[in-house]
């Protein structure tokens, strides 16, 4: 596949934002567009009145609890979470998280990124798609393959396929299926799936 670019972005951007799709998951290297297609969300949700919120992994503070959402809470409900995260502070943070985003966008950049506790509140706030006009546009690499992130993406490609842009390869599509539905077989049959499929079957 070729890098989203123009009209691509734009198209997937206004079909978000419309409400066609609760949802927009893209799946491929750096370089390919990504983050692009991310700000043409932006753009698009801005220019028909709709509030946008960026959580945004980044490799040197994937280890700290919370860090890729911490900016969106209030610094008491943070410093709760980092000592226990108790369920009425996971409800807090995802009460606080899209506080304002229904209708709205969020959107999360470098998934592949993010601290665990950051991915868990994400797909937490993943179950509220389209309950009141809430979107998410989510963009990660192919070689992320935390369980958290697998549920994450899980959850948001059940009614709109993601946008996997360029082809996987063999490993990709191996690490994908390691931690989705497929995940009981045996690493031949996923090694199989996966040639066979070129990581299709995340479609």
């Amino acid at each position: 596949h070729k890098a989203l670019r123009g009209v691509i972005a734009t198209k997937l951007a206004e079909q978000l934002v419309a409400g066609h799709r609760s949802a927009l998951v893209m799946i491929g290297r750096g370089g390919m567009g990504k983050s692009a297609a991310l700000n043409e969300v932006a753009r698009v949700a801005d220019a028909h009145g709709l509030p946008v919120r960026w959580a945004r992994g980044q490799r040197l503070n994937r280890d700290d609890a919370f860090a890729a959402v911490e900016d969106h809470l209030d610094d008491e409900l943070v410093e709760r979470l980092i000592v226990e995260a108790t369920r009425g502070d996971l409800r807090a943070a995802r009460r606080q998280l899209i506080e304002g985003l229904e209708p709205g966008v969020l959107i999360a950049e470098n998934t592949q990124w993010m601290d665990r506790a950051s991915l868990g509140l994400l797909a937490s706030v993943a179950t509220r798609v389209d309950a009141a006009g809430l979107r998410m546009a989510v963009a990660l690499r192919p070689r992320a393959a935390d369980p958290e992130l697998a549920a994450l993406t899980e959850l948001l490609t059940r009614d709109a396929r993601p946008e996997i842009v360029n082809h996987l390869g063999e490993d990709d599509a191996q690490a994908l299926l390691q931690h989705g539905a497929l995940a009981p077989k045996f690493d031949s049959e996923l090694s199989r799936v996966a040639v066979l499929t070129s990581g299709a079957f995340f479609l």
